[in-house]
């Protein structure tokens, strides 16, 4: 999405579901914690020593005011601006990858079971 409405896109909006671990089928579910995210540039998000290009950190307060409910159960809404976290929106086209981890109230730390790769910066190219 481009928010600030210059011709790049800046923001990406992103639906998070928590499952249980060994469950087929089960619906989602609402888990108190936190969530950190990460745009990673393509390829390298899994790597020891990566840096992400932007991060988001929203606390477990924060996170119930993005907690919505669906059919498949609930889940969280988050909108990730560059412009929120000071990163600039003007460069090209460039695809980066998305990581997500939850974070337990008791410290234990889930990663994404998947890299999302998004596109961001000139819209049309």
């Amino acid at each position: 999405m481009d928010s600030n409405h210059n011709g790049y896109g800046d923001t990406v909006r992103l639906f998070t579901y928590l499952f249980a671990a060994r469950s087929n089928y089960a619906p989602s579910l609402r888990q108190e914690g936190s969530f950190v995210f990460g745009l990673y540039p393509t390829g390298t998000a899994l790597e020891a020593d990566s840096e992400p290009i932007a991060e988001w950190t929203f606390t477990a307060e924060q996170a119930r005011g993005h907690l919505r409910r669906h059919e498949v159960g609930p889940y969280y809404s988050f909108d990730l601006s560059l412009l929120d976290v000071g990163a600039s929106d003007r460069f090209p086209t460039v695809g980066v990858d998305l990581l997500g981890e939850f974070i337990t109230t008791d410290g234990q730390r889930i990663r994404s079971k998947d890299i999302s790769s998004v596109l961001l910066g000139r819209a049309g190219g």
